[in-house]
């Protein structure tokens, strides 16, 4: 017989809440490689969260974002006609704020998958995943309601993908956060009392 340690069995909602992890990992880093967030059908333009993107032809060219904002502010003919400030970095901080929420959760399916557990820590991956899922979804929405070109684009599939992906990556957090060790003291309350239990 082998002493070698065996990696522990996956029941079904282990498994289910693993492979849900995987799916929101995808579905949110899709959409950061498009253009189309905000799109333009009739001239096939659109913005992502670092830069604009334009076909025409059977060509395509790009400029960042802050590029597109500095021209829209130097053609604007009042103050509210200029762009918003916040465009340009709220999409930097979508872009960010989306990678370290795919880190953290893919951190709770790795630990899930080869420990059978996540391990007790002051800021666990699944409360981190959580709770940057949240902070991404709201950058997302500042940076689509902020676009200097209100007018002329509309969001586009790449933003729906990125909600599904959130949506995906609050469950299956949530899910994972389950298979947390139990704390001895919390664990322990009586819901009867409403406190913790008199270990004296």
């Amino acid at each position: 017989m082998s002493d070698q340690p065996t990696a522990p069995a996956l029941d079904q909602k282990k498994l289910t809440a693993i492979i849900l992890a995987g799916v929101a990992a995808v579905l949110m880093v899709l959409p950061t490689f498009s253009h189309r967030w905000l799109h333009n059908q009739q001239v096939d333009a659109g913005f992502g969260l670092l830069s604009f993107g334009a076909c025409a032809g059977g060509e395509c060219e790009s400029m960042s974002n802050a590029k597109v904002v500095d021209l829209a502010r130097e053609e604007a003919m009042q103050e509210s006609d200029k762009p918003s400030a916040l465009f340009v970095p709220m999409g930097w901080a979508t872009l960010i704020a989306t990678y370290l929420t795919v880190a953290a959760l893919l951190a709770c399916a790795g630990l899930v998958l080869a420990r059978g557990s996540i391990p007790r820590l002051p800021l666990s991956p699944p409360t981190a995943a959580l709770l940057l899922a949240f902070t991404t979804l709201v950058t997302a929405c500042i940076f689509v309601a902020s676009n200097p070109a209100k007018r002329l684009v509309s969001i586009n599939w790449p933003f729906a993908v990125f909600g599904l992906g959130n949506v995906l990556t609050i469950v299956s957090s949530q899910m994972l956060n389950k298979y947390k060790p139990r704390d001895p003291f919390w664990d322990a309350i009586d819901p009867a009392i409403g406190g913790p239990p008199d270990l004296s």
